[in-house]
């Protein structure tokens, strides 16, 4: 009886979740950006504890002093998440193979940089994280012509869990779970496609424990291992939005230690420079990165 129910819970929420994403991909984009807007000014209005780890990891990163205004500063990543929200609704309808270059400003054709290194290499880790429009980065990877397989963390709901796989699968982006992630990957990598993952979680006692944004935090470690054991590249890629839904590609070189006979501090000196690669585009975009995150659990 109580498995009946579950699986009833299920279908509700999944449907109404299709019922609020079939009206907001349909709306307007100056309405869906101003509706945005006003909902992540309520959440953040009625979120203090949010706003308070915000702010205690801004002290972190910024020790000499928070440069800016904590309360404006909090409100813009609420909005910035929200924004990236229903970007991703109105994706499915306003951005596609044919039409993504209307709304993405390369920084030196580095798309064009990426595909031609890759000739070469063939495949590479792609590293990206929660940052500008995270949603939307493995979509413009794929139109640009690159085999992708991105790891996301799992649903309970199994019928929403498949929903957003999909979504996010519909570039030819190919979706694995985190808990099966790394053996697909080494699969993935002779076959030409690229390790897709997110950096900037906590990654678990078991990950490296290098410096981030000043002091050391748990980084998954398998872009390192993956590109030491295969001999391939890392790039950090990054979506970050100029204007709601118009957005600049970035994409940075990531050096792969390999000179030392201690595999350990390679895979950790790997690990620090996509960190730092990281915080600089963080520092340049502050209010685009999840500050909410327990980045810096002990």
């Amino acid at each position: 009886m109580l498995r009946f129910l579950l699986s009833m819970l299920y279908y509700v929420e999944y449907f109404l979740v299709r019922f609020l994403w079939f009206v907001l991909q349909n709306l307007p984009m100056c309405f869906s950006c101003c509706i945005a807007y006003c909902i992540a000014t309520i959440i953040w209005l009625f979120s203090p504890k949010r706003r308070l780890k915000i702010q205690e990891n801004l002290q972190i990163a910024y020790p000499d002093g928070i440069p800016f205004s904590i309360a404006r500063f909090t409100h813009k990543v609420f909005v910035n998440f929200m924004y990236t929200f229903f970007e991703f609704t109105l994706s499915s309808k306003k951005f596609n193979q044919n039409n993504w270059k209307k709304y993405v400003i390369e920084e030196g054709k580095e798309i064009e940089s990426l595909k031609e290194e890759l000739s070469e290499s063939k495949v590479a880790v792609l590293c990206s994280a929660h940052l500008g429009n995270f949603t939307l980065v493995g979509h413009v990877v794929c139109y640009s012509g690159v085999k992708v397989m991105t790891v996301i963390r799992e649903l309970y709901n199994p019928l929403l869990n498949t929903f957003f796989a999909n979504l996010l699968a519909e570039p030819g982006n190919a979706i694995v779970f985190k808990e099966e992630a790394y053996s697909m990957f080494q699969d993935a990598v002779p076959q030409g496609i690229c390790p897709g993952v997110m950096i900037d979680q906590y990654g678990g006692r078991k990950s490296l424990y290098v410096p981030f944004m000043g002091k050391n935090a748990y980084t998954a470690a398998s872009p390192a291992v993956l590109a030491n054991k295969f001999g391939i590249p890392i790039y950090l890629v990054a979506l970050m939005r100029e204007d709601f839904f118009r957005f600049r590609f970035f994409c940075r070189k990531i050096a792969v230690e390999t000179s030392t006979e201690d595999k350990q501090k390679d895979l950790e000196k790997t690990t620090e420079n996509i960190n730092k690669a990281l915080e600089e585009i963080i520092r340049e975009y502050p209010e685009q990165w999840f500050w909410m995150h327990r980045r810096w659990r002990d």
